[in-house]
C-alpha cells in the first residue's frame, strides 16, 4: 500500500510538472488536464459504479468457491461475469461516444469536455472489465499478483509521463493513460484465466464490438438536421439498441438462474 501510494503521488506530481514544460501554451495544457479529470472522468466512470459493487459481491463468493474447490463454478461464474461486463462496457462506450458533445454542453456548458469524452469513451471497453477482473482475481487469492501488476503499470506510467508530457502535452497524457491501462487489463486477464480456468472467446468479443461499432457508425452517418432523420433513427437504430438490450437481459437472467441453481448453503 505504501509503495502504491508513493507511486501514485509521484504520478500526480509529474503531470503538472510535465505540462508546465509544454512548448506553446502550458496554461492551456493544464486547463485541458483539469477538464479531463474534473469533467470527463466523472461522466466516463459513473456507469461503472454498478460494476464496483458487483466486484465487491463477487469477491467473497469466489473465495468461498475456491475454499470448497469448486473449479466448475469458478470457471462458469468468471466467464459469465466477463461476458456481461463486456456487453455493458460496449453499450456504455457507444452511448458516451455518440452523446459526448450533448453531455458536455448539458452538464458543463463545455464543448471541450465533450471532445475529450469522445476520445476517452472507447477506453470504457478496458476500464469496465478491468474493474470486474481485478475483483475476481482478489477473490481467487491473487492479491499479491494484482499488486505486482499494478506496480509494473505504475512504473510504466511514470516513465511514459516523464518522457511524453513535455513533448506531446495532453496527447502524451492520453497515450500514457491508454497504454498503461491496456497493459494492466491484459496482465489482469491473464491472471484470471490462469486462476479460474475460464476462456476468453474471441468470437463473442468480435460480435460485441461489431454491434457497438455498427450502432455508433449508423448514428454518426445520419445527416444532422436532415428531413426524416428522427424517423430513420427511430426505425433503424432503435431496433438494434432494443435487440442489444434484450440480449443483455437474457444473459443477465441466465446468469441469475445459474447463480440460484448452483448456490450451496
Amino acid at each position: 500500500d505504501f509503495l502504491r501510494s508513493g507511486l501514485r503521488t509521484l504520478e500526480q506530481l509529474l503531470i503538472p510538472l510535465g505540462l508546465s514544460q509544454v512548448s506553446g501554451s502550458p496554461e492551456a495544457a493544464m486547463a485541458a488536464y483539469g477538464t479531463v479529470h474534473g469533467m470527463v472522468f466523472p461522466i466516463l466512470m459513473f456507469p461503472a459504479a454498478i460494476l464496483y459493487s458487483l466486484s465487491d459481491l463477487l469477491l467473497p463468493e469466489l473465495a468461498r468457491c475456491r475454499a470448497e474447490g469448486d473449479a466448475r463454478r469458478i470457471r462458469a461464474l468468471s466467464e459469465r461475469c466477463l461476458h456481461l461486463t463486456t456487453l455493458f462496457a460496449c453499450g456504455v462506450a457507444a452511448l458516451e461516444f455518440l452523446l459526448a458533445e450533448p453531455l458536455g454542453l448539458l452538464l458543463y456548458q463545455s464543448r471541450e469536455a465533450g471532445m475529450y469524452l469522445r476520445l476517452f469513451a472507447p477506453l470504457a471497453l478496458i476500464l469496465y472489465p478491468d474493474a470486474i477482473v481485478d475483483g475476481m482475481c482478489k477473490g481467487l487469492g491473487r492479491q499479491v499478483s494484482c499488486v505486482r501488476n499494478n506496480t509494473i503499470t505504475s512504473l510504466m506510467d511514470i516513465a511514459m509521463l516523464w518522457f511524453l508530457l513535455p513533448r506531446l502535452g495532453m496527447g502524451g497524457y492520453i497515450l500514457t493513460f491508454a497504454v498503461t491501462h491496456a497493459v494492466n487489463f491484459y496482465l489482469s486477464l491473464q491472471l484470471l484465466t490462469d486462476a479460474s480456468g475460464c476462456r476468453v472467446r474471441p468470437v463473442f468479443l468480435i460480435k460485441t464490438l461489431a454491434c457497438g461499432l455498427l450502432s455508433a457508425g449508423g448514428c454518426l452517418l445520419l445527416p444532422e438536421g436532415a428531413p426524416g432523420a428522427g424517423t430513420v433513427l427511430a426505425v433503424r437504430v432503435r431496433p438494434v439498441v432494443g435487440g442489444w438490450g434484450r440480449r443483455f437481459r437474457r444473459r443477465a437472467a441466465s446468469a441469475s438462474c445459474f447463480w440460484r441453481s448452483t448456490r450451496r448453503f
